[in-house]
């Protein structure tokens, strides 16, 4: 059986997503928590060597390795992706809460606005319906 062809993803940039969410003090406390060596943070903030790009003195790091396995996983069942992507999701959610970065909105604001996008997508619903 042939593996599904998988579309061409954009160059992974982990690196530089990890340079650029750390402060400049960030990856040896980032290391420390994480029990593993400063060094290997370091290095995940640089550019890994490639087969292309020999001169890259960094590896890849845990957002390269996450990314590829949602995308193969995509390729293979995408429902099983949608999963991760709702684990993270919902584990960000716990994170705001807990860190102070949710908006304040009631319990009432949230159930009114799911109610109005429940009706919303029901008129979308019903126009689809009557163009067949």
């Amino acid at each position: 059986m042939v593996p599904p062809r998988r579309p061409e993803m954009p160059e992974m940039d982990g690196w530089k997503v990890l340079r650029r969410a750390l402060a400049d003090d960030g990856a040896e406390e980032l290391a420390e928590l994480l029990g593993v060596h400063p060094d290997t943070v370091y290095k995940w903030c640089r550019r890994p060597s490639k087969v292309d790009d020999p001169k890259g003195t960094g590896r890849r790091n845990p957002i390269d390795y996450f990314l590829r396995l949602v995308t193969e996983l995509y390729a293979m069942n995408a429902e099983g992706a949608e999963i991760v992507f709702d684990r993270i999701d919902h584990a960000r959610a716990v994170l705001r809460k807990n860190y102070g970065r949710m908006p304040a909105t009631s319990r009432l604001e949230i159930e009114e606005k799911l109610r109005q996008i429940s009706r919303e997508m029901q008129e979308a619903a019903d126009a689809i319906a009557e163009e067949k």
